[in-house]
């Protein structure tokens, strides 16, 4: 193979083992974090069953009121 030949197939498959490297890069990142963006599952999780408790809450109140208003 010639000069020519070898940089044209480094200049075609150089972008695609970029790109590769580039996922291969922030994969291992993200699993050293826990794999989310905003926090590890358990935290989110943990999150959303408060607010779940919150909105039970509200809703047992606004029950508890319509209850009470019943004639």
């Amino acid at each position: 193979m010639t000069a020519t030949d070898w940089s044209s197939l480094i200049s075609s498959w150089l972008p695609f083992f970029v790109l590769i490297a580039i996922w291969i890069f922030l994969s291992r990142s993200m699993a050293k974090r826990g794999g989310y963006l905003w926090g590890s599952q358990k935290e989110l999780i943990e999150a959303q069953v408060a607010e779940m408790r919150r909105t039970n809450a509200l809703l047992e109140r606004i029950a508890m009121a319509l209850e009470r208003d019943k004639p």
